[in-house]
């Protein structure tokens, strides 16, 4: 409401034209990363796959700490040249050892947009289809709070664990079942704060330890 001095009306002044509000610049940078956000979705719909591979990154112990995630989709039988990550600003703060296993701190997610905001649209993913992370109990966590009780049991249906495939494949032959390690056994080797380079080893080791249970299979 503006604030006149007491005047009569015939000398009452002409109230000034509201100025055009302005998007500084955090925001017009959120207004582009969730633009980004909507044409990876859509290209992401077009592909052909059969399934996604997905990271996520914390700051700290609480899952709703998001500070990155990752979606890689693949193929049985071809390379797919396409996949996208995006940072969160987790509004938490980053503890060290986190920061030094993913490489991202409060300066990197400067004027980003919070998990909340686009993270329902993110946990309809895995409920659509097959979906692998080493870890796909730490993935469930996150994206739990976004999903009905319907959605939830599709997304547990829908997951393999890495993990628990090596179990089967190596225990108790190995102590080191992290991803890194299992990769480096198959040939996989990166900068692994890299978040694309762990989705990658994910699919990379999903094929291989595949390709070793249907071998088991032949030979029974």
């Amino acid at each position: 409401m503006g604030i006149f001095n007491k005047k009569s009306a015939a000398s009452a002044p002409t109230p000034a034209k509201s100025k055009p509000k302005t998007v500084n610049d955090s925001d017009q940078a959120k207004i582009k990363q969730l633009e980004t956000l909507i044409a990876n979705f859509k290209e992401l719909s077009t592909v052909n796959c059969n399934g996604i591979a997905i990271v996520a990154d914390i700051a700290n112990e609480d899952p709703r700490s998001v500070c990155r995630i990752t979606i890689a989709p693949f193929a049985d039988d071809e390379d797919i040249d396409f996949s996208f990550t995006t940072l969160f600003d987790p509004q938490q703060p980053f503890l060290g050892k986190f920061s030094s296993y993913h490489g991202i701190d409060s300066n990197d997610v400067k004027n980003c947009v919070t998990f909340d905001d686009v993270g329902k649209t993110f946990a309809q993913l895995p409920t659509q289809g097959l979906w692998i992370a080493h870890n796909t109990r730490y993935i469930a966590e996150i994206f739990e709070p976004y999903l009905t009780d319907d959605q939830f049991e599709l997304l547990e249906e829908n997951a393999i664990e890495t993990i628990e495939m090596a179990k089967e494949v190596f225990e108790p032959n190995t102590t080191d079942l992290s991803l890194k390690a299992l990769s480096k056994e198959f040939g996989f080797e990166g900068d692994f704060t890299d978040s694309l380079v762990r989705a990658k080893a994910t699919i990379h080791l999903y094929k291989a330890l595949l390709e070793m249970e249907d071998a088991d299979e032949d030979e029974v």
